[in-house]
């Protein structure tokens, strides 16, 4: 998957996240359909999943923090997305720590992975950005 110029909310750390988490994925997704020795494909998937919870929560936590600073009237839906998602993340490595995650489910969550996050990105993020600008006199 390749990053658009049509992603960028309009807020410099936020989209600086989204395109590292966006490459973080493209690379995951790569791994699960790459790699044909079974064992080392796994081991690469449980590594790879384990950085993209972590920066997924980091930037989350990161982004509601920024949505408080900015007093964003629509927080808690956002907040409540993030959660939701946070949920099924954590299922997904559940799995893996079980050792229950074979290539077919690690190739499922890539893919609801991007597709939740361009989704996210294009409709509730750009909301964020449209709030700011806003608030900062650039749009009337």
């Amino acid at each position: 998957m390749i990053w658009k110029k049509d992603y960028e909310i309009g807020i410099d750390i936020i989209d600086q996240q989204h395109q590292e988490i966006f490459q973080y994925i493209s690379n995951f997704i790569a791994i699960t359909q790459g790699i044909s020795d079974r064992k080392e494909k796994l081991d690469q998937i449980k590594e790879s999943m384990t950085f993209i919870k972590e920066s997924i929560t980091a930037h989350l936590e990161m982004e509601e923090t920024y949505q408080e600073k900015m007093s964003y009237p629509n927080i808690e839906q956002h907040k409540k997305v993030h959660a939701q998602f946070k949920k099924e993340l954590s299922y997904y490595i559940n799995l893996c720590e079980k050792q229950k995650l074979d290539v077919i489910k690690s190739q499922e969550f890539g893919t609801k992975l991007m597709t939740w996050l361009i989704m996210h990105i294009c409709q509730m993020d750009q909301e964020i950005g449209q709030y700011i600008k806003c608030q900062k006199g650039i749009l009337k």
